[in-house]
């Protein structure tokens, strides 16, 4: 891994699409048993595509997530990311424990319009919010001005959702201490 400047661990992949695929599948192969027996690790992975076949990584998932980001420059780039979305849901939903959609933007369709569409209930929202993206990604901070930008609000309340998703209801997170499953917990 690398450490980014915000102190954040990663394991970046090649840009190009045929190099990030063999990256992402060894990746998955490689880490995703020995990631899923520690209960305290978060990953994150951007995968790209999902395509006809589930792919590995999400059976191991205790959480799978698809970011749906609305298209600024058309309805139409917006509308083929919502049909992409809906494939991505049908594969997913039969090897994934759990499975969620995160939208993000608020035009040019209203996230209850989003969900409709989808069939599902969007596990989040988060707002365009470039000066908030800029905070996140090391730009220049007065203050608590990036605590206040819509963008950490909402990205705070999606991550209370997934630590309720995937511990249980009530469940506090504390990153120093590893955590483990509520009781009763359908998911590990």
């Amino acid at each position: 891994t690398q450490e980014l400047p915000s102190g954040l661990r990663v394991m970046t992949a090649p840009a190009r699409p045929s190099q990030a695929r063999a990256a992402v599948i060894e990746a998955a192969s490689g880490y995703s048993a020995l990631i899923g027996t520690m209960p305290e690790a978060v990953m994150i992975a951007d995968c790209g595509r999902v395509e006809l076949d589930p792919p590995m990584w999400a059976r191991a998932a205790q959480l799978t997530l698809l970011i749906l980001r609305q298209a600024t420059v058309s309805a139409q780039a917006t509308v083929a990311r919502v049909d992409r979305t809906i494939e991505a849901l049908e594969v997913l939903r039969s090897s994934c424990r759990q499975v969620g959609v995160v939208l993000i933007g608020g035009s040019p369709y209203p996230a209850s319009e989003v969900s409709t569409v989808l069939g599902v209930e969007l596990f989040g929202v988060l707002p365009e919010d470039a000066v908030g993206a800029g905070l996140v990604c090391g730009g220049w901070t007065v203050g608590k001005r990036a605590a206040r930008s819509p963008l950490a609000k909402a990205a705070a309340t999606l991550g209370a959702h997934v630590i309720e998703a995937v511990y249980g209801r009530g469940h506090r997170f504390h990153p120093s201490t590893p955590v483990a499953p509520a009781e009763g917990s359908v998911t590990r």
